[in-house]
């Protein structure tokens, strides 16, 4: 049923707030305007309202869909910087004052009846100190690396005791939050990323009529967690493995290879003769196109709960390689759809990308099966349905403690 504009919908309604880091393209803000897409066209029963810590290129569209509020939490903004003076100064405690005054004059002080955290981030730690206090529930988007590397313990702290709910990405987000954080299985709903199943192709056109050509494609920003040096590694071997198939390797997202900071990248590429082969595209508004001219998808991520690009390569028809660092295998697995690489190790990996290499028949049986999973159970109608069931159900559990 298409949804009313806010002019036509009945006073009363629930109001939702989502705190979020950004609005840069990376799965946790691209997940939340899949969710608002969706429930622009089919009405979720309550309003929502989003918070971004920092602006970025999603900032218009969200802006197009919900309420939007930006904290200003960049280093640029003016509370920033003259908090950063407190700073300097040794007067650290008026630089917070001065933030958490800034965030609250930027956000206002209308209470929702819901605050859902997306994301254990910094910046999303921060909006809820600072933002009216309201029921809390908590979409775990992460791993070990963003609950330990990118917030500390007493941000840790605050989320887990803030939290009355939590939405899991995948299985393996939800074994990290009982198993390494203590939280309460039954109060974990598990519901994977939405794919704009709009936005890729089902049916593959391989790269090229001579057979021994081969494409393979990863994305992801360029850090440690993702492995770029990995993919190079395992470049490396498989022009080594198999030296009579024409290859290229493509990565898109994050740094290119005329940043400052890719040096490292490029000096490996270098170093191993790869400058024709490989290449680092930096960030793409829509990698649609290089993923319909690719023949197989890898992920080298070291870790990853719930890798929104593997997803999206699987609904395309592509074949997914990947190493198994979280929630990765429960896409792979279903068909299956792609190779779990038990070993981290580039030379295994390149050994199963050769293999797919050499035998288009299997590459094109994944592929299709990838893409006829994806398309059934990753929709974002489907997934927005789940999550908007979710959240009625956080907000009758909400109710239902305050009237007893």
């Amino acid at each position: 049923m298409p949804t009313a504009t806010s002019a036509e919908r009945p006073t009363g309604r629930p109001r939702v707030r989502f705190l979020a880091h950004g609005a840069e393209r990376s799965g946790p803000p691209v997940a939340l305007l899949r969710w608002l897409r969706a429930w622009r066209i089919d009405d979720p029963g309550f309003d929502t309202e989003v918070v971004i810590g920092r602006t970025g290129p999603l900032a218009p569209e969200y802006a197009a869909l919900s309420e939007l509020r930006t904290a200003g939490l960049d280093r640029r903004s003016p509370e920033q910087l003259v908090a950063r003076g407190f700073d300097a100064v040794g007067l650290a405690h008026l630089g917070r004052r001065v933030r958490a005054a800034a965030t609250r004059v930027r956000v206002g002080d209308r209470p929702a009846d819901l605050v859902v955290v997306n994301g254990a981030t910094a910046a999303g730690v921060e909006l809820l100190r600072t933002t009216p206090q309201a029921p809390t529930v908590l979409i775990a988007h992460e791993l070990s690396t963003g609950w330990m590397s990118n917030i500390d313990a007493d941000d840790r702290g605050l989320l887990l005791s803030s939290s009355q709910g939590f939405l899991a990405v995948s299985h393996a987000v939800e074994d990290f939050l009982v198993e390494q954080l203590g939280v309460a299985q039954e109060i974990i709903t598990v519901v994977p990323p939405p794919v704009d199943v709009e936005g890729v192709s089902p049916s593959r056109r391989y790269q090229s009529s001579l057979a021994n050509r081969c494409t393979v494609v990863s994305g992801g920003f360029t850090d440690w967690r993702k492995a770029p040096d990995m993919f190079i590694a395992l470049a490396d071997r498989c022009v080594k493995q198999a030296p009579e198939i024409d290859w290229r390797f493509e990565w898109f997202g994050g740094d290119n290879l005329d940043d400052p900071a890719a040096w490292p990248l490029r000096f490996e590429i270098n170093r191993l003769g790869l400058g024709e082969r490989v290449v680092f595209l930096g960030h793409l508004k829509d990698p649609g196109p290089i993923l319909a001219r690719a023949d197989i998808f890898v992920s080298t991520a070291r870790e990853d709960a719930a890798p929104l690009v593997a997803a999206e390569a699987a609904g395309s028809g592509l074949p997914v390689v990947a190493f198994d660092s979280g929630g990765v295998r429960e896409l792979v697995s279903q068909g299956p759809c792609g190779i779990i690489v038990e070993e981290f190790s580039a030379l295994a990996m390149a050994r199963a990308i050769v293999a797919l290499a050499t035998d288009r028949s299997r590459r094109e049986q994944l592929g299709s099966t990838g893409a006829y999973v994806v398309r059934k159970n990753r929709s974002a109608a489907h997934i927005a349905e789940r999550v908007g069931s979710w959240i009625h159900d956080q907000l009758s559990a909400t109710a239902g403690s305050e009237s007893t």
